[in-house]
């Protein structure tokens, strides 16, 4: 299994670096792959890193650019001095009665001097303006990533709303399905309510009309009535009278009817 994985692994990276097409897709899908794997704040974060590491090599560079233009000045002050050391010398062989000769080198070595300060504070100068500008893109670059970080704390702060506000959603829709299933079962409950009442309304249709009933209710209480007067007579605890019937005024006015 492992020198299959490892075959396997061979022909990816040589199709990788032999077939454009294969190495496009490899890096689509790799992509789509990362930016759904990380959040937006991730992303910038680790492009704020980045861009602190090349600042931090760049650091060398507008450190030589000062340190150039640092130099640049020095020589020009050196060719300043040497001008003046020069002239000093043709002073002294002028007033020394020296030769043709050695005045007219010393002035030529006072011309070519002064033409080396010129020369040398143009240089000066030229390094002076790069440092300048280098010193200026450090800081400028320095205060974007400041502003950079800032950014990066919003954008942290709106993905945690932003969760916030989806917990708050899914709780939202969470209790209104409870409520619902709540509403639900009440109708439930009222359906059961509603089959109780019918199942009494079957048996007392069961049971036959309101007439009907009430005049089983009569002969019931008859039978009781006659019942009680024979086993009184029996007893001897009341005279033997033949039973009469007694029912309620409504029950003799529905009987009369």
């Amino acid at each position: 299994m492992a020198q299959i994985i490892g075959l396997a692994l061979i022909v990816v990276v040589v199709l990788y670096f032999s077939w454009p097409a294969f190495r496009q897709l490899l890096q689509i899908k790799g992509g789509k792959a990362v930016k759904n794997a990380t959040t937006a704040s991730e992303k910038q974060r680790h492009e704020h890193q980045r861009l602190t590491a090349e600042l931090n090599t760049q650091l060398d560079n507008v450190a030589a650019a000062k340190a150039s233009a640092t130099q640049a000045e020095k020589d020009v002050t050196a060719a300043e001095a040497n001008v003046v050391t020069l002239t000093s010398k043709y002073k002294t062989a002028v007033t020394s009665n020296a030769s043709e000769d050695a005045k007219n080198t010393i002035a030529g070595q006072i011309s070519k001097a002064k033409a080396a300060v010129v020369t040398k504070r143009a240089a000066a100068n030229e390094a002076a303006r790069i440092a300048q500008q280098a010193v200026e893109a450090l800081d400028q670059t320095r205060e974007a990533l400041k502003d950079f970080a800032d950014q990066i704390q919003d954008t942290e702060q709106k993905e945690a709303l932003t969760a916030v506000l989806n917990t708050a959603a899914d709780a939202s829709l969470a209790l209104k399905n409870i409520k619902d299933r709540l509403s639900a079962a009440g109708d439930a409950a009222r359906e059961a309510d509603t089959a109780l009442e019918q199942a009494r309304a079957k048996n007392e249709l069961a049971q036959g009309s309101d007439t009907e009933r009430e005049i089983a209710a009569i002969e019931k209480a008859n039978a009781a009535a006659e019942e009680r007067a024979r086993l009184d007579a029996e007893l001897g605890l009341t005279p033997a009278v033949a039973p009469v019937a007694t029912a309620t005024a409504a029950e003799g006015e529905a009987v009369k009817q």
